[in-house]
């Protein structure tokens, strides 16, 4: 008799990958409260748009500018003192992130100040937590361990910003990011408890930051596929990424919504790629990668002009679950 092929519940009963995967899914859930807070935050203290759209660029930016380094670290040092590190300084900053809210000193500076420096942490240990994670499974088990990252984290992009929403308005931002710190605890624990293997010994002199870098960059020069593939995830998370910072805006000033109607837009969103996430191998197999992009491309396009152009909530909330699941 041959083996039932793996699943996904077959493959959390391996218990390093369980602890992993929920610790990661807290962080997912915490991260996601701390940046539907500082973005609502930013709109209530300046009525800005344009600063509403920097907390977008605070948590993302960090990512486009230290993913290269911080994936040379995590193939040539050790994960686990990456991990704890990157962690212990991002619960220090969330943790300070919410005193200064508590105490009613914390400006919009301040807010977009220590977004970045919390999104770098992020940056920092990505790489190694995803690294870390694939070594709890066996390789045939892969793929579900990414399928189960990727719901954990759209999911909590939809429960995160709803209940960062209903605490907002329950008892103000500084709670919000509290709970924030708990998800960073979280994901601290499980590392602590569940540490990643270190890497094999080599014969090999250790490969230096710059060096993995230039390498990196010079074989996706080189590679047309690869190419390719980054340019054009370039050109549409640029364009993309709009809808995202100026959520907050077409909240308050176009739809009339406070800080829990802003939760569930944002939730609408998570909501989307959650679906999209578990039917996606399904429109593949029958549309076919390419007509599915080109799809999925345009249906994000009209959500976005929906965005722009309707004050009418009945319209934007299914517009937004649909570009959830397009931009998934």
């Amino acid at each position: 008799m041959t083996a039932p092929p793996p699943t996904i519940r077959s493959m959390l009963r391996r218990r390093p990958a369980r602890a992993m995967l929920s610790g990661g899914t807290a962080y997912f859930v915490g991260n996601a409260m701390q940046a539907m807070a500082a973005a609502w935050l930013v709109v209530e203290l300046t009525g800005s748009s344009f600063l509403a759209a920097l907390v977008q660029t605070a948590v993302f930016l960090p990512m486009f500018l230290l993913a290269l380094p911080a994936g040379v670290m995590a193939d040539t040092t050790d994960r686990r003192r990456l991990m704890v590190g990157a962690l212990g300084v991002q619960a220090a900053l969330v943790a300070l992130l919410a005193l200064l809210m508590l105490a009613g000193w914390l400006s919009a500076g301040a807010l977009l100040g220590l977004t970045f420096l919390i999104g770098c942490c992020t940056a920092l240990m990505s790489p190694a937590w995803n690294s870390a994670l694939v070594d709890t499974v066996p390789r045939d088990e892969l793929p579900l361990a990414i399928a189960a990252v990727g719901i954990g984290y759209n999911g909590a992009r939809a429960l995160g910003p709803a209940a960062a929403g209903w605490v907002y308005a329950q008892w103000g931002p500084g709670w919000v990011f509290a709970l924030a710190l708990l998800g960073v605890g979280a994901l601290l624990q499980s590392v602590r408890r569940h540490p990643p293997p270190p890497h094999p010994p080599s014969r090999l002199p250790a490969e230096r930051l710059w060096g993995g870098m230039l390498s990196a960059l010079r074989f996706a020069r080189h590679s047309d596929i690869v190419l390719a593939q980054l340019i054009r995830t370039a050109a549409f998370g640029a364009a993309g990424s709009a809808l995202w910072a100026l959520l907050p805006a077409v909240a308050q000033q176009q739809l009339g919504l406070g800080a829990t109607g802003f939760g569930f837009l944002m939730a609408c969103m998570g909501s989307g790629a959650v679906l999209s996430g578990l039917s996606i191998a399904r429109l593949r197999s029958r549309l076919g990668l390419e007509r599915l992009v080109l799809l999925c491309c345009g249906i994000f396009a009209g959500v976005m002009a929906v965005a722009a152009g309707s004050s009418q909530r009945w319209l934007v909330y299914p517009a937004l679950v649909a570009g959830g699941g397009a931009w998934m």
